[in-house]
């Protein structure tokens, strides 16, 4: 077909996934689609259609006139052939007439694997057009560009409408892992702009997914493709170009200008990004200047606004795998998404508002649904060789899931005793020490801040007492510790599940008689919490010295299960696959807890009431947390409004996986320093200030790469060393599990020292004469004289 104004052949090249939405323009603007490939569309129109295809397609990366196309090629057909065919297509085209002074730019683009070398063939193309030219890259001449496609079952050539891609729009300075335009537009499509008020991207990044949203939105114009080439085409018609321009280039109305955009981003480096994009995108014109674009640094966890009188919605690009490096595990990540996103629908339905709707893009399906949220729609795109999905819906207000608290209680005692295993002592002191605690379970212990020192509670200030009340009911709690001789354990319960530390028994005792003891204590566990038998787990502890204390053990109850994939220290891809890990809640946080794997769960139960008096204090305080284990402290500080948290402790697990927990609060990585190195060498070359210090170390620790570590021998060097760090009217707070350690008296002269064991421990940790039987701490409040 040759070319002219009244109808000719061309092409749109998209990104893959991409075909609804541009079929869409297409037949948007009365054209006769002729092909669809996955990412390539033929269509028949008149050169006005074409214009406004051009003007009007934001998700194309490439458009142009189509020359010759052939189809019919199989796998196994020869390289010659194809070049062979590829000369007879050349033939058939009217190059006197396209490029009259037969010069013109040759790209070649093959599938790898046809054999098919690409510089070779763009010249063989040159020279057909005429023996004695061959223009190269390197040229500056805006010469007509001829583009040759050849995959494994066509051959195609085009005559392009530009120079280069469509689609470049904003700033080159588009951070790490960005979307391009085209790819961005393309998910933006996916906006319902009906009573559309607010446009949100919590992830927002270099701004491009946020911007190019917006512009959909509003049906803001964009600029004109850089270095067009339609001028050199020989039926362009520069009258009938502009009368398209015009009419396409129509001014943003109020109500779309009204329409506000807000990104969020936790990367101080990304947001400037996106401001230089910002600033790009409010150069388009025709209104783009007065579009409200707010960008800030702001965690997940933090509030986001709310639409006034319309509907708010959200569109993300949230990290997944690929773009962290290996050893993530973002699933614990997309479920505290989901919780969040589920939450923002709560407070905007249940304030009267809309209910929002969200389009999200992920490179993994479990990873969505990992975020347990309903959806309308999934497409699968591709973000260069990457293949990603796309899913949008409307969020409505829901309850989010929450386990039921176990409740133990005995219904027929007289009928359990002939139960062989059941032990009625025991069952009874489990349902009294229930009883005992109910109060403070439903609504945690009233505990002022009496018990802590004056000075300290004057440099706290205004706390909120009253709010550890709100966070009831508590479901992280010891049930038993060791109340009776002959069952000599502590039980925690963990939500759903109980977690059982048996003591080992002397080496006197029968292992018959102390196996036996443990059923016993398993039977009449399940039996009265009501739980099976699988959610309760056993571990035997025992003075463990060298690199016993780094062990892992095996499976729960040492049944081995080989769909259970292995654990490899530091490394936590795996543990959402693990039937004995979780995330559990408390004080409005979240904390993967490992009940299988290990003695310790990742969480100190006896801590509790020390955590949350660290968020209420942190609030645009520096904080440092030394052998900070799995990071607990330094996650509630976080969520208290700490400026910084820096966590330091030398196992890889456990940075690991405090780095996990950050990213289940929603918290990101940047204020949110983790560093894997021994203590006491990192407080040597590190000359910071902190207003707040937490130590809680082990009470004895070995490793290759460290000194090995005594509590009782190293910690006035230690507490010394941290203070030094500690700024004028700063707080440290030291924590120790150990039964019989005693503060060096030399600390209580050059420091001002006060014990507060008595403030920090939870009751289900304290005996009548509140003192710790088994798993307890003692701890201290450290300052500086004045």
């Amino acid at each position: 077909m040759k070319l002219n104004d009244k109808a000719g052949r061309y092409y749109v090249i998209f990104p893959r996934g991409g075909e609804e939405i541009v079929t869409e323009i297409l037949q948007k603007n009365n054209v006769k689609v002729t092909e669809t490939f996955p990412t390539l569309i033929f269509f028949e129109a008149e050169l006005s259609q074409f214009y406004q295809v051009l003007l009007g397609c934001p998700f194309a990366s490439r458009m142009g006139a189509l020359l010759s196309f052939k189809d019919g090629f199989k796998k196994d057909t020869e390289s010659q052939a194809r070049l062979d065919a590829l000369d007879d297509m050349l033939k058939t085209i009217d190059f006197p007439y396209i490029l009259p002074d037969l010069k013109a730019k040759v790209t070649v683009k093959a599938t790898s694997g046809l054999g098919i070398h690409e510089q070779i063939t763009a010249k063989r193309v040159s020279q057909t057009i005429t023996p004695s030219y061959f223009a190269d890259d390197e040229t500056h001449e805006a010469l007509p560009h001829l583009r040759v496609v050849m995959t494994e079952e066509r051959i195609w050539i085009g005559l392009e409408a530009s120079e280069s891609v469509l689609y470049p729009r904003l700033s080159p300075a588009r951070g790490h892992a960005a979307l391009k335009e085209h790819l961005a537009a393309v998910v933006g499509a996916y906006v319902d702009n009906t009573d559309l008020e607010l446009v949100i991207d919590p992830f927002c990044g270099s701004g491009t997914l946020l911007l190019e949203t917006l512009a959909n939105v509003t049906t803001l114009a964009r600029p004109l493709p850089r270095e067009l080439l339609i001028q050199t085409w020989p039926h362009h018609n520069p009258k009938l170009f502009q009368d398209v321009l015009d009419e396409t280039s129509v001014p943003l109305t109020q109500a779309q200008t009204a329409i506000r955009a807000v990104g969020f981003d936790a990367s101080q480096t990304a947001l400037k990004a996106a401001q230089m994009n910002r600033d790009e995108f409010r150069t388009w014109g025709l209104g783009s200047d007065r579009l409200k674009v707010h960008l800030e640094r702001r965690d997940l966890c933090q509030a986001w606004p709310k639409a006034q009188k319309g509907r708010s919605w959200i569109v993300m690009n949230p990290p997944y795998g690929k773009r962290l490096g290996g050893g993530s595990n973002m699933v614990f990540f997309y479920e505290s998404l989901g919780r969040r996103l589920q939450d923002y629908a709560n407070e905007v339905i249940g304030a009267g508002g809309q209910s929002p709707g969200y389009t999200i893009i992920s490179s993994d399906i479990e990873l969505l649904d990992a975020l347990r949220l309903p959806y309308d729609k999934q497409v699968r795109l591709y973000n260069g060789a990457d293949q990603i999905f796309l899913r949008t819906g409307t969020l409505e207000a829901k309850d989010i899931p929450v386990r039921a608290p176990l409740k133990p209680h005995i219904e027929d005692i007289e009928k359990l005793k002939e139960q062989e295993l059941f032990v009625p002592d025991l069952a009874q002191r489990l349902v009294k020490n229930y009883k005992k605690m109910q109060a403070f379970l439903k609504k945690p212990e009233p505990k002022s801040g009496k018990g802590l020192p004056v000075d300290v509670l004057e440099q706290i200030g205004q706390v909120n007492w009253a709010a550890e009340r709100e966070q009831a009911p508590l479901r992280l709690y010891r049930l038993y510790n060791a109340d009776l001789p002959e069952y000599n354990c502590a039980i925690d319960v963990y939500e759903h599940c109980a977690y059982i530390q048996e003591y080992k028994a002397p080496s006197k005792v029968d292992p018959k008689k102390a196996a036996q003891r443990v059923k016993q204590i398993e039977f009449t566990l399940a039996t009265v919490l009501g739980i099976p038998a699988h959610r309760i787990l056993t571990k035997s502890r025992e003075r463990q010295q060298g690199k016993q204390q780094y062990k892992r053990f095996g499976a729960p109850h040492g049944k081995g299960d080989k769909n259970q994939p292995e654990v490899r220290p530091g490394h936590l891809e795996n543990w959402h696959r693990f039937k004995h890990v979780f995330t559990m809640s408390e004080w409005g946080a979240h904390f993967i807890v490992n009940l299988g794997d290990y003695i310790d769960t990742g969480l100190f139960l006896d801590h509790r009431r020390l955590r949350w008096l660290v968020q209420q204090i942190s609030q645009n305080k520096h904080v440092l947390n030394l052998f900070s284990y799995t990071g607990s402290l330094s996650v509630h500080a976080a969520l208290g409004g700490a400026a910084s948290t820096t966590s330091v402790d030398l196992s890889p697990r456990y940075t690991s996986w405090t780095e996990h927990n950050f990213m289940a609060n929603g918290l990101g990585l940047e204020k949110n320093q983790v560093v894997r190195a021994d203590v006491m060498k990192w407080m040597e070359g590190n000359s910071n200030q902190y207003d707040l210090i937490l130590i809680d170390p082990p009470t004895f620790s070995n490793s290759k790469k460290a000194d090995d570590f005594v509590i009782q021998d190293h910690h006035e060097s230690l507490i010394r060393q941290a203070m030094r760090h500690l700024q004028g009217q700063g707080l440290l707070f030291f924590s120790c599990n150990m039964k019989k350690f005693e503060l060096a008296d030399a600390l209580k002269n050059d420091f001002v020292v006060d014990e507060i064991s008595h403030w920090t421990q939870s009751q289900d940790f304290q005996t009548k004469t509140g003192q710790s039987l088994t798993g307890g701490h003692n701890s201290w409040v450290i300052r500086h004289k004045r």
